[in-house]
């Protein structure tokens, strides 16, 4: 329920009891008349209403100059606006992961349970990474080329200091193989995918935050555009990409 104490009369009683369109509304008047309506917005990013919470948003986002309205948009989880934005029908051939780094240097390659990193301008064998206990599936790399994380059959992901070759956290919670991987640009959210299902991971503490239900068989691709505003997933069969409307 959304509530709210302040200095601004009379919208303790209005928002008591209120509808999903009248606590939008109280926002929407609200948020314009300083700190104690941005406050008001902030709170209803916890309202128990979905659609409260995206208008509360949104009224932040427009008001992101505001320091308090940064720090709860960096703290909201927004992935629960995610919808299936539209398909596009193909036909897959089945590849054996490997991605490079973004500065070019190092290649990644799933060999087996193992992973093995070259040289991408010799062709030499950096190292191996063995951390999996079945086939590795799909590979990426951040976009400031410090971690790789890895999806396995074994239904674990598992996410690597490119570097020194370091196992920095396993993450589990796939109920079947792991078969995409993904890092958000600002290198905060992994995207994983497998039978039906898109999870999204903290990538620094492997919190789950939100789970995109599918219904177009296996994932075997997942992918953020460059803002992290859009993720697009391949399936055996289709192309779709989810996103805020």
């Amino acid at each position: 329920m959304l509530l709210f104490r302040g200095a601004l009369p009379g919208f303790d009683r209005r928002l008591k009891g209120a509808t999903v369109q009248e606590k939008i509304a109280a926002m929407k008047e609200a948020v314009n008349r300083g700190q104690e309506g941005l406050d008001l917005a902030i709170a209803g990013l916890k309202d128990a209403s979905l659609q409260v919470q995206q208008a509360a948003y949104e009224l932040l986002r427009s008001n992101s100059s505001s320091q308090s309205a940064k720090i709860a948009l960096l703290e909201y989880n927004p992935y629960a606006f995610f919808e299936c934005l539209y398909e596009i029908e193909v036909r897959l051939n089945t590849i054996n992961p490997t991605a490079i780094s973004p500065n070019g240097k190092i290649i990644a390659s799933g060999s087996g349970s193992n992973i093995k990193l070259w040289k991408s301008d010799t062709g030499q064998l950096l190292r191996t990474l063995s951390a999996h206990s079945k086939p590795v599936n799909a590979i990426a790399f951040s976009l400031d080329g410090k971690i790789l994380a890895s999806g396995s059959d074994d239904r674990t992901i598992k996410v690597f200091n490119l570097h020194t070759g370091e196992l920095l956290r396993t993450i589990t919670g796939h109920a079947y193989p792991v078969t995409a991987v993904a890092i958000s640009p600002d290198g905060n959210t992994l995207a994983s995918g497998n039978c039906r299902t898109i999870k999204l991971w903290n990538l620094h503490t492997g919190k789950q935050l939100h789970t995109l239900e599918e219904d177009s068989g296996w994932i075997n691709f997942v992918n953020f555009s460059h803002d992290g505003k859009k993720i697009v997933i391949r399936s055996s069969n289709c192309i779709k990409v989810w996103g805020e409307r």
